[in-house]
């Protein structure tokens, strides 16, 4: 799941290895995963007859910290356990259904109450000057249905491989767990709330897909940064891994496979899975050492531009122009995010003009 994650995220680089993106996108998601994992120990304690209170209160707690470090990663948690608390509600067995309610609504009220810290920040406010006013609520739901249907489509052509070891493994596991212990009455019992379960998976993973890119454009009026995208991609992988782990056994079934024939590919598949595991990061540590050069000549670049804009402020000049210097492009990027544009009244130029304290900056 990690692997996948991190192989498939449009920009590794600011949703890992930069410390504000890595905090503000990535820290979240660990901490969602947390925050499930101690709803199945309440589950599994809640079948032995033990208390679930005080787990209940730390997924709660948990739930309060993640949504705070973005409302990117907000929005899409709210959005989520408002969805398993009412599937808790229809789909899950009586004899866990109010403990399972318990620890989604536990936290959606911490997702809740982080939305509202991170809305009322007093920052909100200098931030907003710097974009158009809001979109009207027709256009938003237009502009998230459009952003979110092509994110999807766009992940899934660039990054086959990622969705294929998302889905592959936990399918593999899956046959060979329903090999190891055949149930037909068991397996006759839940074949509907299965079904029910692949048709509305895909649905909720949009829904959380477009939820994730609500909050840009409503303030900003774009779709999100490539370093939170990391956000609706986990998403996509966790909704494979999860649909091919539940339709798995009814392919076994239906293909007669044999335990064998599981035993063989799941050999194949986790010998797959250790070279990527072991190959990927060594080619991409190849990649990124070879541009160790350039990378450093851009870096005195940026260092020498910083000195002229500091020493223009220190002479009085407020109005300062300095060259284009290429920091990313020359580095494999797709497009630059650094550069800053010939127009001083560009989001960018303002910020970086308010940070050197100049009045406007440019470039030739």
């Amino acid at each position: 799941m990690i692997f996948s994650t991190v192989r498939g995220t449009p920009h590794a680089v600011q949703s890992v290895y930069w410390q504000s993106g890595l905090l503000t996108y990535t820290v979240p998601l660990i901490l969602l995963s947390l925050c499930v994992g101690l709803a199945a120990c309440g589950l599994k304690r809640r079948l032995q007859n033990r208390s679930v209170l005080t787990l209940s209160l730390v997924c709660c707690v948990l739930a309060f910290v993640a949504a705070g470090f973005s409302e990117t990663y907000a929005t899409m948690q709210i959005v989520l356990f408002a969805v398993v608390a009412a599937g808790s509600y229809w789909l899950v067995p009586a004899r866990i259904r109010r403990t399972s309610m318990l620890f989604s609504v536990a936290a959606l009220a911490g997702s809740l109450a982080a939305l509202c810290v991170v809305a009322l920040a007093p920052g909100n406010h200098v931030r907003r000057a710097f974009f158009p006013p809001p979109p009207g609520l027709l256009t938003l739901a237009k502009w998230s249905l459009y952003y979110a249907a092509g994110f999807i489509a766009r992940s899934i052509y660039l990054a086959p491989l990622t969705f294929l070891v998302a889905g592959a493994i936990p399918a593999l596991l899956a046959a060979g767990r329903h090999l190891d212990r055949p149930d037909d009455n068991a397996t006759r019992m839940s074949v509907i709330r299965v079904v029910r379960f692949l048709v509305l998976l895909p649905v909720v993973a949009f829904v959380l897909v477009l939820a994730c890119g609500v909050p840009a454009l409503y303030g900003m009026s774009l779709f999100l940064p490539e370093r939170a995208r990391i956000i609706p991609l986990f998403v996509l992988v966790c909704a494979t891994a999860a649909w091919c782990y539940f339709v798995a056994p009814t392919l076994a079934q239906r293909f007669s496979l044999k335990r064998q024939d599981v035993s063989r590919l799941q050999v194949v598949g986790a010998v797959g899975l250790v070279a990527l595991l072991c190959l990927h990061p060594l080619a991409a540590a190849w990649r990124t050492f070879a541009l160790m050069p350039q990378a450093k000549a851009n870096a005195s670049q940026w260092d020498e531009i910083d000195r002229e804009i500091r020493a223009a402020h220190s002479r009085g000049q407020n109005d300062v122009v300095t060259p284009l210097v290429d920091i990313e492009l020359g580095l494999g990027a797709a497009w630059s995010e650094l550069y800053l544009d010939r127009d001083p009244e560009k989001f960018k130029n303002r910020c970086v003009a308010r940070y050197y304290r100049v009045n406007s900056i440019k470039v030739e």
